[in-house]
């Protein structure tokens, strides 16, 4: 590999964006505020699970994991998908460092994309699970008749059909400006998954780990007042909070085997995002001697805030009663090194893009005193997160 360091012109973005679409392994992952801007392309090896990845033999490695392994997954959606790229750009401001392999010709490359030709797009058609309501009630009444189970995460999915394919490069003005949430996009072939997900799994950095409890949810409102209220409403929530506190304990007892030092709050804190409120715990501790990247995020992964309490209870319930696999949705995506550094957040707020079909994903996290009503506004609200984007795009 060969690295250098050049200008993060306009021009060259641009044409880093086009490759995206270009290539058919591709990868961008930009964290909360833009403390890390990762671009990838091109594969030197590939995975389909993380338990078979030996981090020792590549500077970086890439992509996704499922949030539930043991689903296979529609024609709609993403698999697990790990890759050593061939060409890595860091993005720090007004610069890019790049690590390409020696074989490649950075200037040739980067100046091989092909300019597509604008076309007006609509959405023809939408399809919804119009039963959920209906499944969510005969979850609740299981949750009140269950002595084990105690939470249950459950999804629906929408599927949104256009006129003309969706790419990259007609989203990124509206990923890129979401600077509050991680912006991620992994290619593979004709596969995109994208997300701006608030929610992170797990960052280390010179043996420190962070990783946050992010769980109990209200739907943003314009006014500055009316959120006001709403968050102290949120805060006061005995539903949310437990629901809070589950996934806040659930985090710290799968990381106790790992770390020490934990450092967290027992009151949260509130996440704001541009359509939601979340209670929102950060929690910090220190690694263990011999600990890697990816034993803790196997041992996180998925938290109760995507899955349920117990959690393998609740995976069973949700491979009966889900309609649809998740795939990526509610994955684990991000990238890691060989030295034992690396960020991965929650593929929430999440789409799959395929031509011209668009695979949206929205949870809620269902306890015995829910109400079916106010859940599924719960999802429509996260729904709403890619639905605008999407919507931006089409009337320009």
């Amino acid at each position: 590999m060969k690295s250098f360091t050049t200008n993060a012109q306009f021009d060259t973005i641009n044409q880093l964006v086009q490759h995206l679409d270009q290539d058919e392994s591709s990868f961008f992952f930009a964290s909360p505020n833009n403390q890390v801007r990762i671009f990838a392309f091109g594969c030197q090896k590939s995975w389909s699970n993380w338990q078979d990845i030996d981090s020792s033999k590549y500077s970086l490695i890439v992509g996704g994991q499922d949030f539930d392994t043991a689903r296979s997954i529609t024609p709609h959606q993403m698999s697990s998908y790990w890759f050593a790229p061939k060409i890595s750009v860091t993005w720090k401001k007004n610069q890019l460092k790049v690590e390409i392999i020696d074989s490649i010709d950075w200037s040739s490359w980067l100046k091989s994309v092909h300019t597509n030709t604008e076309i007006d797009n609509q959405i023809l058609s939408v399809n919804d699970e119009f039963d959920w309501l209906e499944r969510v009630t005969q979850l609740i009444d299981t949750l009140k008749n269950d002595q084990e189970l105690k939470k249950v995460v459950f999804g629906r999915q929408r599927l949104i059909t256009l006129s003309e394919p969706m790419t990259i490069t007609k989203l990124w003005s509206q990923l890129i400006e979401q600077a509050q949430s991680y912006r991620i996009v992994l290619k593979q072939k004709h596969h995109y998954f994208v997300s701006l997900t608030p929610e992170r799994l797990l960052s280390v950095e010179n043996s420190q780990v962070q990783t946050a409890a992010l769980a109990g949810t209200a739907a943003r409102k314009d006014d500055y007042q009316d959120e006001s209220k709403i968050a102290n409403t949120l805060l006061k929530s005995n539903k949310d909070r437990q629901e809070h506190d589950y996934v806040t304990q659930n985090i710290v007892n799968k990381l106790a085997p790992f770390v020490k030092k934990f450092r967290y709050s027992t009151t949260p804190g509130i996440l704001f995002t541009p359509q939601l409120l979340h209670l929102y715990t950060p929690i910090q501790a220190t690694i263990l001697p011999g600990v890697n990247f990816l034993t803790l995020a196997r041992a996180l992964h998925p938290t109760p805030a995507l899955a349920g309490l117990p959690q393998q209870s609740a995976l069973a319930y949700l491979r009966v009663h889900e309609q649809e696999p998740r795939g990526l949705f509610g994955g684990a995506l991000g990238y890691f090194t060989n030295e034992n550094q690396g960020e991965l957040a929650v593929g929430i707020r999440s789409m799959v893009i395929s031509g011209r079909q668009i695979q949206l994903f929205a949870g809620a996290g269902i306890l015995a005193q829910s109400q079916t009503q106010s859940e599924w506004q719960e999802t429509q609200a996260k729904f709403s997160t890619m639905e605008s984007i999407i919507q931006e795009v089409i009337s320009k």
